[in-house]
């Protein structure tokens, strides 16, 4: 959908994508040391346009280009989507999420995207979903204090073939520990951002 939220902070800017950012999207979801664990993706650049097109006319979802503060170079995307309430929870899940290679900036977006969503959204908990084989991010979300909550079987295609997918969960009551832990993280890669 079209917004105008943006939000600031380690050195790392999340602003709304745009349509001239479909290349670039292209280029993060088609780059095979990125795409690992990311699901099947048209190399077709039209194809990419025509799926912003249908973004932008969603409602409740989010998506961001991440960019340097500094120089506002774009080296990322995230987003917030499938917001909903449910038995009086408000809640959403985020993902989308790519980092150009060597740019340390995995605290600093998902600190962002914490606050979207806690502080601009009002949501009351929010989940993402990680390739069960991706023990990496797997072992970030665990450390920065996000609660598994399950796993969803067959989940996503990569590659022609399903795979499980591991939930992770924030909740407004946990989001104050969670922001601690990231809000670290964000600070001791922050200069490297800086210096991207």
């Amino acid at each position: 959908m079209y917004h105008e939220i943006t939000q600031t902070s380690f050195g790392l800017k999340l602003r709304p994508i745009r349509m001239e950012d479909a290349e670039f999207i292209l280029e993060l979801r088609c780059n095979p040391s990125l795409n690992r664990f990311v699901g099947d993706t048209s190399p077709d650049l039209e194809s990419q346009k025509n799926w912003l097109k249908e973004y932008f006319q969603r409602a409740d979802d989010y998506y961001f280009c991440m960019e340097l503060g500094q120089s506002g170079k774009p080296v990322g995307t995230i987003g917030i989507y499938h917001a909903e309430v449910q038995d009086g929870i408000k809640t959403a899940e985020w993902g989308r999420w790519l980092i150009s290679t060597g740019v340390l900036a995995a605290p600093a977006s998902i600190y962002l995207i914490y606050q979207i969503a806690f502080e601009r959204l009002a949501l009351d908990q929010i989940s993402c979903r990680t390739v069960l084989e991706n023990s990496k991010v797997l072992s970030f979300h665990d450390r920065s204090g996000a609660e598994r909550c399950g796993i969803k079987k067959n989940d996503v295609i990569l590659r022609g073939q399903p795979r499980d997918q591991v939930v992770h969960r924030v909740t407004r009551s946990l989001w104050g520990s969670v922001e601690s832990n990231l809000a670290y993280f964000a600070g001791l890669t922050e200069r490297f951002l800086e210096s991207s």
